[in-house]
């Protein structure tokens, strides 16, 4: 039963700025609702307006407080939901968004900044990105929109980012998991054995599975889930209907694909097909 100190649940509202790239922003309450282990190929920067989002990041659980921002890098390992109710406003600006940023800042191409800290309290940074998203919400003339995108990036890539590292994508891992990782990209609408994947790496089961973990933050079937969750979501934004979006992507069906897409992304797969935003 929902207790006093549990907000009201708050369906998930997606939008697309079609002007912008498409970017993507989110804005939701949850109360009990936990996100699994997932990463999105974006960077996530949530600005958390009531309760606090914990969530587990680089191996410790993270408590955004209303008020601050949650910033997760693109690849990065993460849950949500650890700490009760919250209810935030979310934006997924691609790495290529963010990096072009990064280099107007500095006069000079610059490479992925890199947000080490996950939780930023910093009242200027959160007053700029809540100005942003207000402007999405409020479908604001092109030229506000896209200002106040590049100021409230600006800040954070020149205030709170750590100097442009190498994007942890691209870090040295072991040719055991990019083996395995590569084949489960390229084969994961397929029902994959663990056998199969142990001849492709010449690992036994064991140090391959153990191996992968210690290296992704996820076991190998979650890290295929994840791919497939992905694939579907490419087909969804391509119009293809859900039902077969869900079968090409190699779910079982179109309520599994939904399952999944909520426990990962917080919305399900009719939301982000039926998102759009302001353009021109």
């Amino acid at each position: 039963m929902p207790t006093h100190r549990d907000p009201p649940p708050l369906r998930p509202i997606l939008e697309r700025a079609s002007d912008l790239s498409g970017l993507e922003y989110l804005r939701a309450r949850y109360g009990r609702h936990r996100f699994v282990k997932h990463f999105h190929e974006t960077f996530s920067i949530g600005l958390v307006e009531s309760g606090a989002n914990g969530f587990l990041y680089r191996g410790r659980v993270e408590v955004a407080a209303a008020g601050t921002l949650c910033v997760v890098n693109p690849g990065e390992v993460h849950t949500g939901g650890e700490r009760g109710g919250w209810s935030y406003r979310n934006l997924y600006p691609s790495a290529d968004l963010v990096r072009d940023v990064a280099s107007q800042v500095a006069g000079t191409p610059r490479g992925l900044p890199d947000f080490r800290s996950s939780v930023i309290d910093d009242a200027r940074a959160a007053g700029l990105m809540r100005r942003f998203l207000l402007s999405l919400e409020e479908r604001a003339p092109y030229l506000e929109r896209e200002s106040r995108l590049v100021e409230a990036l600006g800040y954070l890539v020149h205030h709170v980012a750590a100097p442009a590292v190498a994007d942890r994508r691209a870090l040295p891992e072991p040719a055991t998991v990019k083996t395995a990782r590569e084949y489960l990209d390229a084969h994961c609408t397929e029902n994959v054995s663990l056998a199969r994947l142990t001849e492709v790496t010449g690992r036994s089961p064991f140090h391959l599975l153990r191996l992968f973990r210690t290296t992704v933050g996820l076991p190998p079937h979650t890290y295929l889930m994840q791919r497939r969750a992905l694939r579907a979501r490419a087909l969804v934004l391509a119009g293809v209907p859900l039902a077969r979006a869900a079968a090409e992507a190699g779910f079982a069906d179109q309520a599994h694909l939904t399952r999944r897409f909520r426990a990962m992304f917080g919305f399900t797969p009719g939301a982000l097909r039926g998102a759009s935003g302001p353009a021109g």
